[in-house]
């Protein structure tokens, strides 16, 4: 427990040791001072799993910080009355957010390595200098804030074109057709320097 940064001081955590844990699970869903203790209690706990199972730190401390406003936003729901029903239903949480992180991870690796195998292959075919990020990142930063959340959503984030127009409440074919210009104007950027 040294080797993290503790959120509880020495005092803090003596006194919540005197309160019944399981009281407070009954009384967090109505009162959020019951669940602030609750998080004190878990949040190291918590983030070891996510550190263990993530293993850094910074991104380790992202998914707590997310898994406990899931809770937060869930705990009116919960209808578990002890502490042992409550730290399952936290790990749980814990779990699903972990695993949905490495899931984002993965597919973003996936499409990160089949563009730079499709750009070396066509580098390969056409003999045409490898499009550099630098350039690339330079070219959508002249492009208005707009269009560089579209491209951002769709190729960076992979978000398919549908979803995108849902995040950002436009038609879907309207979508289609900004991050095909935008396209177009990035290929007339890069080929301008």
């Amino acid at each position: 427990m040294r080797d993290y940064k503790c959120r509880m001081t020495e005092t803090m955590a003596k006194e919540i040791q005197d309160i019944d844990q399981d009281v407070l699970v009954k009384m967090a869903a109505a009162d959020p001072s019951a669940l602030g203790l609750l998080y004190d209690i878990y949040y190291d706990k918590i983030f070891r799993y996510c550190i263990h199972r993530l293993r850094y730190r910074q991104v380790a401390e992202d998914v707590t910080s997310s898994i406990f406003l899931s809770a937060a936003a869930g705990i009116k729901k919960f209808r578990g009355k002890t502490r042992g029903q409550f730290a399952c239903w936290l790990y749980m949480i814990a779990g699903n957010h972990i695993n949905q992180h490495l899931r984002e991870n993965q597919r973003r690796e996936k499409l990160l390595r089949l563009a730079k195998e499709k750009e070396s292959q066509k580098q390969n075919n056409n003999h045409e200098p490898a499009i550099s990020w630098p350039r690339l990142h330079s070219a959508i930063l002249k492009l208005d804030a707009d269009t560089q959340t579209l491209i951002t959503l769709r190729y960076f984030e992979g978000f398919t074109s549908a979803k995108v127009a849902e995040m950002i409440k436009a038609n879907p074919n309207t979508v289609r057709v900004r991050l095909s210009r935008a396209i177009e104007k990035l290929r007339f950027l890069l080929s301008q320097e």
